[in-house]
């Protein structure tokens, strides 16, 4: 509602959370929000052409600035600073939501 995310950002995104996630982030439900609220705020950061502040963010996800600026530079160094993504992966993460998102498509025309 407050932020109108390209499509490319939300895979990039998803794509951040696989480094950390494989980087050995352990995941607990007390740091899930925050930790996504991060990897999209970064995304939105490298892949698209606005300048928001991140006390705007944080105002948007409901967490601190202060709270925001750490969990987004721990996430930074998680991920090892690697922001650029390929081509081949970025199509990758893609195909793979296409699919996804097609077989349920198909799953709820089938059960009309």
């Amino acid at each position: 509602e407050y932020s109108k995310c390209e499509e490319s950002t939300i895979i990039l995104t998803l794509i951040y959370i696989d480094r950390a996630c494989s980087n050995g982030l352990f995941l607990s439900q007390f740091i899930i929000y925050r930790f996504l609220s991060a990897c999209l705020i970064l995304s939105i950061k490298y892949n698209e052409d606005i300048i928001v502040s991140n006390e705007y963010f944080s105002k948007i996800a409901g967490i601190s600035k202060l709270h925001l600026n750490r969990i987004e530079s721990e996430v930074a160094s998680i991920i090892k600073f690697h922001f650029f993504v390929s081509d081949e992966q970025y199509n990758q993460y893609k195909n793979y939501l296409e699919n996804i998102i097609s077989k349920d498509n198909n799953s709820n025309k089938s059960s009309k």
